[in-house]
């Protein structure tokens, strides 16, 4: 430990040295989040790659768009519990999901579209997640209806 100390010691005497190193340790200070031991609920940059239908352009030529899009979504798990109960079903469940709170709308632009007269699409970013009751209005609730 004392010389791990003498070394930051002697490199924070090198005044740009000091700064990139603050830089550094200040850019990569992101918590880590364990997938298997995580009960949380999440927001993740997450990657895929979008498409749009092909078009034939005035020279008869088929041409396609495509592109890698980056984008915030949730991720995690929830909490949820089934009672016993003597009534049809028989139980009694709580099952939330981890869903939006809130939704950015925005445009990007596809990378692989040469010639393709709108390159764009529409996307949406999560503005914050949380475990919540399946809203069919904003989420694919299938099989969670108890």
């Amino acid at each position: 430990m004392q010389g791990a100390l003498a070394w930051l010691a002697h490199l924070m005497r090198v005044p740009h040295l000091f700064v990139l190193l603050t830089v550094v340790c200040v850019g990569t200070s992101t918590t880590l989040i364990n997938p298997r031991t995580t009960l949380r609920c999440h927001v993740r940059t997450y990657q895929f790659r979008a498409s749009k239908p092909p078009i034939v352009n005035e020279n008869g030529d088929l041409v396609t768009c495509e592109g890698l899009v980056v984008v915030n979504s949730c991720w995690g798990r929830c909490d949820s519990s089934e009672i016993g109960d003597y009534k049809m079903p028989f139980k009694i469940s709580h099952h939330p999901v981890c869903t939006y709170t809130g939704r950015i709308r925005r445009i990007v632009t596809l990378s692989e579209c040469e010639g393709y007269p709108d390159p764009t699409i529409e996307v949406f970013d999560a503005a914050g997640c949380a475990c919540l009751q399946c809203d069919s209005d904003s989420t694919s609730c299938e099989n969670l209806s108890g």
